[in-house]
Parts: C-alpha cells; structure tokens; sequence
C-alpha cells in the first residue's frame, strides 16, 4: 500500500500533536516546521482532521491546533482515511 502525500502529512500532524497531549494548542506554524509539513498543506490537511473530530482548529493570533481525542483511542487507519 501507498500512502499519498496528505496521508503522510496527516499522520505527521497527529503524532505531533500526540507527542504535546491531548487538549494542548499547538501553532500551525510550530507543527509545520517540527514535522516537516508545508503550512499551505498544513491548513487544508487539518480542516480533514477536525471534520473527523480527531482536531480542534482554534482561530486567531494565539490560535492553533489541539488533539481532540485521547492518543491512545486514534488507530493509524482513521487518520489515513481522512
């Protein structure tokens, strides 16, 4: 099996952010530059991420990401599936 370019993005965002917690805001641009992720992408893979409520999307200058579920509960397969 292959995994598309966003499918790596997306695993790379949640496990960075299972690494800070769940319920911890991370910036999009602190995840983009410790995973490696193009912020461009970052914002399209994450707006999948939050309608799969894996996410939480926080707006504004202090705004970011945050881990909705427990990392324990996310299987690899939700986060390609996206």
């Amino acid at each position: 099996m292959r995994l598309t370019r966003a499918a790596e993005y997306a695993i790379r965002c949640v496990l960075y952010l299972s690494q800070q917690g769940r319920g911890i805001l991370i910036s999009r641009q602190e995840i983009a530059r410790q995973a490696d992720i193009p912020a461009h992408f970052l914002a399209k893979i994450a707006q999948d991420l939050a309608k799969a409520g894996l996410i939480e999307i926080r707006q504004g200058a202090r705004g970011g990401f945050v881990l909705s579920k427990n990392p324990a509960a996310i299987n690899l397969l939700e986060v390609v599936e996206i």
